[in-house]
């Protein structure tokens, strides 16, 4: 998986082909992991999610530095729409 994970890095996108092949190499575990977390998520809007990340920021949980450099390793992954879309959302959450 880590030989994965770096090759991404040099794709601007990836393809759901690529996307299925990295979940199938996961743990069970981590994939029920990931999947709790979803779950847990979905069906919120865009201000309750700001609001759980605000909150977690808050209580110390997330740093901004943590935020940027999740940022920049998911941003080599999303189009530039989606990039633009995250730095949307970066700042409120910084403001």
């Amino acid at each position: 998986m880590k030989r994965s994970l770096k090759g991404m890095q040099n794709s601007q996108n990836m393809s759901r082909e690529e996307a299925e092949r990295i979940a199938s190499n996961l743990d069970p575990y981590t994939a029920k992991n990931i999947g709790d977390v979803i779950n847990q998520y979905s069906g919120k809007s865009e201000s309750e999610l700001i609001n759980i990340l605000k909150s977690q920021m808050y209580a110390g949980a997330i740093s901004p530095g943590n935020m940027d450099e999740v940022a920049g390793r998911l941003g080599q992954m999303l189009s530039p729409e989606q990039r633009r879309r995250m730095q949307d959302v970066l700042q409120k959450l910084k403001n």
